[in-house]
């Protein structure tokens, strides 16, 4: 008798997991912005698989292109340089070429002019260096997809965002700081991690959403 009890706890089973797979299956985003209740195993009992329905989701899709990927990349780059340096270092590598310049005219070989030369080259050098590191990722990246499109997912707790190359999710605490652009928004990491979202693809209520839910990070 108990194996026949087991069997149909089985039978059961299957039954409401393939329902709650229909479910599911129907309610796939077909449009760019939509509701999506996501579902989540949470318990298994006495051969019982138990579905849970979580919070709905929201969904955007985000389209990029080649220029604005590069304008968000020199915009990372230069901010965050002179985040860590200052203005002094742009202003400094200035009067240096101002002052090497002025010495080659006077005819000027000394030693100093040398100095000075290599000094602006090994600036320059380094925000060259850091800039292409960053360039070089991130257009790769977006020359391997396909369909320069990824969906971002959120809710109050998590977010995801996805594409044909993979997906991550991260909680909300996980952005440092929010930095805003015309054509695009920034989504800070870390020193050397970010995310672009393109302003065209997001309505005022995901606009909204993202400000409150980074509000002391801006």
């Amino acid at each position: 008798m108990l194996p026949l009890v087991r069997a149909a706890q089985h039978l059961r089973a299957a039954l409401y997991y393939e329902k709650r797979l229909r479910l599911a299956k129907l309610c796939m985003p077909s449009q760019s912005r939509m509701l999506c209740p996501k579902l989540a195993a949470t318990e298994v009992r006495a051969g019982e698989v138990i579905i849970g329905l979580g919070a709905p989701m929201h969904h955007t899709t985000l389209r990029y292109s080649e220029p604005l990927l590069r304008l968000a990349v020199r915009s990372f780059v230069f901010r965050a340089i002179t985040r860590q340096f200052g203005t002094a270092l742009f202003l400094a590598i200035a009067v240096l070429c101002g002052l090497t310049i002025y010495l080659l005219a006077q005819n000027d070989r000394s030693w100093l002019v040398g100095f000075l030369s290599a000094t602006i080259l090994f600036a320059a050098a380094f925000i060259v260096a850091v800039f292409l590191s960053h360039y070089r990722h991130t257009i790769g990246l977006f020359r391997q997809m396909r369909s320069p499109e990824a969906t971002l997912a959120y809710d109050e707790q998590l977010f995801t965002l996805t594409s044909e190359l993979g997906s991550t999710t991260m909680p909300w605490s996980a952005i440092t700081e929010v930095w805003r652009y015309p054509r695009y928004w920034l989504l800070i990491f870390s020193p050397s991690q970010f995310v672009t979202l393109p302003i065209d693809c997001l309505d005022q209520d995901t606009k909204d959403f993202i400000s409150r839910k980074t509000r002391t990070r801006t």
